[in-house]
């Protein structure tokens, strides 16, 4: 995924509870962030813009896919 894409949650986003309130909703990509914690290894977060809700909200790449055509 890369800044700019139209994202939707994904089957796994939409099972999350903190996430229920993005359900439905499509969003834009407008970062992107890398972190690495406690020897974990490195994670990557993606930062949302969702249409009629929150902006800069991040999220992993599994909790997100992108919008299908």
């Amino acid at each position: 995924m890369k800044i700019g894409d139209l994202v939707e949650l994904s089957a796994k986003g939409k099972a999350l509870k903190v996430c229920s309130k993005y359900i439905g909703l499509v969003g834009i990509i407008s970062g992107k962030d890398e972190t690495e914690k406690h020897g974990i290894g490195k994670k990557i977060w993606y930062y949302v813009d969702w249409c009629g809700g929150q902006n800069r909200v991040p999220h992993l790449r599994n909790d997100l896919k992108h919008v299908k055509k």
